[in-house]
């Protein structure tokens, strides 16, 4: 159970969220607004996008809106390609203008899974097979920086000779995005409110191997220590 002021929206979640898992959607509200709808976000985009306005001209929007925090971006898109949305849609409180936030933020949400899927239908096989947690996470991921941002990180561990993994890429980018706009940290909150793990319970053999390497150098070090307290005593 969420927060009551993100359970009120769990009906409309539940039939608007396709082949996706209520709760998820639910933490991402809860992690994007606290259940508020028509928030604002504090921050301003990198790409402004002009929206309609129910009544009067279009407004150019800076912020993400609503209750999933959608860019301008996606929301343009989505007016352009798959329903008639405005920017008082985004911002209002109402239930119906929840409905559509949650729409929009679902609809955003399944391209960027689906966008994995298109990678390689094996390693990602939602929306045809099962929504794993592997296809979860760096799809969050996608959904809070993009995917294509998300796409050069996995082009870039291909071409390392890394798997492409959720594990590969917290262990090759830790520091990805800090501080503004951190997927890792994104994920871990998603996960926490979904009690679940969001890395593997097993460490990856890289990291593995950082782990020996560094405990390698430290018994150096401390036989290094050893020696010099032994030929200071004989000295």
């Amino acid at each position: 159970m969420f927060r009551p002021k993100v359970e009120r929206w769990r009906a409309i979640v539940q039939s608007e969220r396709g082949n996706l898992p209520t709760d998820l959607v639910l933490a991402i509200i809860d992690n994007e607004s606290r259940g508020k709808p028509g928030a604002i976000a504090g921050k301003r985009t990198k790409h402004p996008e002009l929206l309609q306005r129910r009544i009067g001209p279009p407004i150019v929007a800076y912020r993400a809106l609503g209750l999933m925090q959608v860019i301008p971006r996606n929301i343009a898109n989505y007016a352009r390609t798959v329903a008639p949305v405005t920017y008082d849609d985004m911002v209002g409180t109402t239930p119906a203008d929840a409905r559509i936030q949650i729409c929009l933020g679902v609809s955003v949400l399944r391209s960027a899974l689906a966008s994995l899927h298109r990678r390689d239908s094996s390693a990602w096989p939602w929306p045809s097979g099962p929504l794993t947690d592997e296809q979860l996470w760096i799809g969050l991921a996608a959904y809070a920086i993009g995917s294509g941002n998300v796409g050069r990180k996995l082009d870039q561990l291909g071409q390392e000779g890394k798997p492409q993994t959720w594990a590969s890429l917290v262990n090759r980018f830790p520091s990805w995005g800090q501080p503004h706009n951190n997927p890792i940290g994104y994920v871990r909150r998603i996960a926490g409110l979904l009690d679940a793990p969001y890395l593997p319970t097993e460490p990856e053999p890289a990291r593995n191997s950082a782990l020996i390497a560094i405990a390698l150098g430290l018994l150096a070090i401390l036989a290094l220590s050893q020696k010099r307290k032994t030929w200071l005593k004989r000295t």
